[in-house]
């Protein structure tokens, strides 16, 4: 865990940790790295919070490592308002992919990348896409948990023997965690966004 010498009691939260930091940073910076028309800005921005990952006793797992992922995001936010234009867009994109794979790996420069240009250019109205967004967090929060006892009772009910019985077990594990999902959006996330919705009023 960040800052601590304590192990994540689970190892997917991880990333929670990142997150926390980018809101802080994302909180001090978005009037600079958001400014309407300034791409030059948000691309030194992102090109100065990637570089600190560099400066001795900044580096591991913390925002400025990850950085470029979340500035393909935030570059994916200012096109789709149509703050840039296309050609911006993959001209800014690309350096980005490339501070991804020079920085973290190609792996998740690719993988980045496809997210970015999948939220930029696919709508997707069915309702499935819409109901897995709409538990994706709680999916998140308890995908291991639930997956992982999932594959350990099958482990117990028999062994795979053949590549199809190894799709069959992978399919069950990801249906049963989208089960799993669904109940804990229901009965926890779910109440605790209406209670903070009425705290706010």
């Amino acid at each position: 865990m960040p800052a601590t010498h304590y192990k994540w009691f689970n190892g997917v939260f991880w990333t929670l940790a990142i997150e926390f930091q980018y809101y802080i940073v994302l909180g001090i910076l978005f009037n600079v790295m958001f400014t309407k028309s300034r791409i030059a800005v948000f691309v030194g921005v992102n090109l100065l919070l990637g570089l600190i990952h560099y400066i001795p006793g900044l580096g591991g797992e913390n925002f400025f490592s990850f950085s470029s992922l979340f500035a393909m995001g935030g570059l994916t936010l200012l096109f789709q308002k149509k703050q840039i234009d296309t050609l911006k867009y993959f001209s800014t994109m690309a350096i980005l992919f490339g501070l991804a794979w020079f920085g973290i790996s190609l792996v998740a420069a690719v993988f980045g990348l496809f997210t970015s240009l999948t939220i930029a250019f696919i709508r997707g109205e069915h309702s499935i896409f819409k109901f897995l967004g709409k538990i994706s967090y709680s999916i998140y929060l308890t995908h291991f948990l639930v997956g992982s006892t999932i594959e350990f009772v099958l482990s117990r009910v028999f062994v795979p023997a053949t590549e199809l019985q190894n799709i069959i077990g992978i399919v069950v594990c990801v249906l049963m965690s989208c089960v799993g999902a669904y109940i804990y959006y229901s009965m926890v996330e779910k109440p605790f966004l209406q209670l903070a919705r009425r705290l706010k009023l």
